[in-house]
């Protein structure tokens, strides 16, 4: 049995994005709620536990703490990205760095997200997106290491991918666009269980 932390990024006061109709704190509950539904009517021996289920504010030591008191093996980060150029577009994974796991699964889940999407870097120039994004930018990001570094189990984030970006914002909001969400979280708690399992055995 795997037990993961499903994290509904911000929350309360603490909105997150708001561009092009994305509300980050309502987006990823809903999407955590959703995976969870999921992964309960499936076979999987994957059990879940959701930081929040309500509009509220929950810290980052809080959210490490669930993850503590539910004695999960692995926590995930849901959030959506933002930033000044709205050309760059895609889901994206961090990890804390020397994280073997957590680096394994934030690089299935980008593969399952979006293997074809594009970045597009302040130079111009174009990169494939699974492989920039399964980079720990630990140093370039601090807000992620604010999430992450409470935990004391394998841990990741996940930007489902960037409100800045219309074609991204719509992609998220339609059915199809969150079914292929919440699938490639899936894939990725997955891929988490049968690591899991061949250390256990």
């Amino acid at each position: 049995m795997l037990r993961v932390l499903l994290d509904a990024g911000h929350g309360g006061k603490v909105d997150g994005t708001t561009e092009n109709g994305v509300v980050e704190d309502t987006y990823t509950m809903q999407m955590a709620m959703h995976v969870q539904r999921q992964i309960m009517g499936s076979d999987w021996p994957i059990k879940t536990f959701l930081t929040r289920t309500k509009d509220v504010h929950v810290s980052h030591q809080d959210r490490a703490r669930l993850a503590s008191i539910h004695e999960c093996d692995f926590a995930v980060s849901l959030h959506v990205n933002a930033i000044h150029d709205d050309r760059v577009r895609g889901a994206m994974a961090f990890y804390m760095p020397h994280d073997e796991l957590s680096r394994a699964v934030g690089t299935r889940y980008v593969r399952a997200a979006d293997m074809e999407s594009l970045y597009v870097s302040n130079s111009g120039s174009v990169l494939p997106r699974a492989k920039r994004s399964t980079e720990a930018l630990v140093d370039k990001w601090p807000r992620v290491v604010k999430v992450l570094r409470p935990y004391k189990i394998p841990c990741a984030l996940y930007e489902m991918g960037f409100s800045t970006n219309k074609k991204d914002a719509d992609w998220l909001l339609s059915p199809a666009g969150q079914r292929e969400t919440a699938a490639a979280i899936i894939a990725s708690l997955v891929h988490a269980l049968s690591i899991h399992q061949k250390i256990r055995s």
